[in-house]
């Protein structure tokens, strides 16, 4: 990896080896304030600035991912990163989207034109960032900027997700439109659908969240589904379809899903968590074509974690008193998940650290 994450990040050689020993359900709290594993490091505001200028990164899922990437956005943006100010990550108007830089995606930003007008994505909102001297020949002097992609749509269940990672299918033996794709029999590369083709061309990091809908709009997901359908099916439906079709070069993280406190009964986001960390324990005995475990795909395990904090006078409660959602703290636990898997993530590709 060139330049490696260890540099990059300034992170040690035994807080390298601290991430790859353990995991992101290993975090503990201390009344509301989170408790990293022994020796990972709490990434600070410049490390995680430093990981994300590199991505270009999609978040897809409900208002739980539109207010992880209104953090995020907050924390690499801030005026001063040794300072981030609470008004700067954090906000009833902030997290609904009320009060952002970022718009609706415009032709001047160049993604891809069969991204916006897909089906299951509402509303995808594109923000460019500029990242300063990150191209160009240093031999020569010549280093520009770089543009990279900071993006967010929104979808809400099982299914959407299914859908979108769906797998190919040609029409009368033809790519389907705008498909530059063809299927090939002589080879093992899983050909892609338009949509999660036009994905792949934009983004090599989709970030996902998504569960509460299947709990507390359940008729919305439910919509047009088998009888015999249920959350934690179509749960598992979403990630045989994330493993199958996701190509290694696109990197998927989920994360177990948090709770909602306005409804008594959190059973079917308890049992799609589980599904999910037993699908997730397994990937590495299944591997890919190759026999080799699927770096690429990420598994940040929050709902075990913010399950203690979801209920009762325990709960970490949100601003905008929205029961699926959760405050500051509970953000910035998962911010601090999501770059524990993610540098773990780089780590194992680089194997030698």
């Amino acid at each position: 990896m060139n330049p490696s994450i260890l540099q990059r990040l300034q992170i040690s050689q035994h807080e390298a080896a601290s991430i790859m020993n353990s995991n992101s359900s290993e975090y503990n709290w201390l009344g509301n304030s989170f408790l990293n594993p022994p020796g990972v490091p709490t990434f600070t505001p410049r490390q995680i600035k430093a990981y994300f200028e590199r991505r270009n990164v999609l978040f897809l899922g409900d208002s739980t991912s539109r207010r992880l990437s209104h953090t995020i956005y907050g924390i690499i943006t801030a005026d001063n990163l040794d300072d981030v100010k609470l008004a700067e990550i954090d906000g009833v108007r902030l997290m609904n989207g009320d009060k952002t830089t970022k718009t609706i995606c415009n032709e001047n930003q160049r993604r891809n034109r069969s991204l916006p007008g897909v089906p299951n994505i509402g509303g995808l909102v594109c923000t460019d960032q500029i990242v300063v001297g990150a191209s160009g020949n240093n031999n020569t002097q010549m280093i520009r900027n770089a543009v990279k992609k900071f993006d967010l749509g929104t979808v809400y269940c099982y299914y959407n997700f299914s859908y979108l990672w769906r797998d190919y299918q040609a029409e009368n033996n033809k790519p389907a439109e705008n498909d530059d794709t063809t299927i090939d029999k002589d080879s093992s590369k899983r050909s892609l659908n338009r949509h999660l083709q036009a994905i792949h061309k934009d983004y090599d990091l989709v970030i996902i969240s998504v569960g509460v809908w299947e709990l507390a709009i359940p008729k919305a997901c439910e919509k047009n589904m088998p009888e015999n359908s249920t959350a934690p099916l179509r749960m598992r439906k979403m990630l045989n379809n994330l493993e199958r079709n996701s190509p290694n070069d696109l990197q998927i993280v989920l994360r177990t899903s948090g709770f909602d406190s306005r409804h008594a009964d959190n059973s079917k986001l308890f049992d799609s968590n589980a599904v999910t960390r037993d699908f997730f324990r397994n990937i590495t005995t299944r591997g890919d074509d190759h026999g080799e475990s699927r770096a690429n795909l990420t598994l940040v395990d929050y709902g075990s974690v913010i399950s203690k904090r979801s209920f009762g006078d325990n709960e970490i409660k949100s601003l905008d008193g929205n029961g699926a959602h959760y405050g500051i703290n509970a953000r910035l636990l998962l911010v601090q998940q999501q770059m524990h898997e993610l540098v773990k993530a780089d780590l194992m590709v680089a194997k030698n650290f």
